[in-house]
């Protein structure tokens, strides 16, 4: 056998993932993760939230200095804070709620 043989070294896949969740993590520590997620879906009782949460568009935005602030019923008003901006995601679920992200107006 030779000594010359290369080594692999052989990581466990859910450490990979946990180290990439915490580099995202320190980047953008507002970023809702899946655990996160999941629990407002069962605290707040709204089908599909984790799903809305953590799909590409939400990641997208959240990555851009959105925070994910809350859920809208068809019914709720926004009172729009100074100092803030605002953006929705419409309709991820059947009931027509939205997601709604705010974000510090810099003051540039």
């Amino acid at each position: 056998m030779s000594m010359d043989t290369d080594w692999q070294v052989c990581v466990d896949p859910r450490k990979q993932k946990r180290k990439q969740r915490r580099i995202e993590q320190d980047q953008c520590p507002h970023l809702v993760r899946p655990e996160k997620a999941q629990y407002l879906e069962r605290k707040l009782n709204v089908d599909n939230l984790a799903t809305a949460l953590l799909c590409e568009r939400s990641r997208e935005l959240q990555q851009q200095g959105w925070i994910y602030t809350r859920v809208l019923r068809p019914e709720d008003i926004v009172k729009n804070e100074e100092g803030w901006e605002y953006t929705i995601i419409d309709d991820f679920n059947k009931w027509g709620d939205k997601l709604l992200y705010r974000r510090e107006i810099s003051q540039d």
